[in-house]
């Protein structure tokens, strides 16, 4: 995370092959990392 991300309350979400996402706010992507982990979606990646 850098300055600005920081400064925002952003982080840069890419997945593990590198394939950007852009800024999502930190509240958002925790909210999606818990909805995967409860749907135990084994698409995560596609599904981002």
């Amino acid at each position: 995370v850098g300055e600005k991300e920081k400064a925002a309350g952003t982080v840069n979400a890419r997945t593990r092959d590198n394939v950007v996402h852009g800024e999502i706010q930190v509240d958002d992507l925790i909210e999606k990392f818990k909805k995967f982990k409860e749907t135990k979606d084994s698409n995560c990646e596609e599904n981002f």
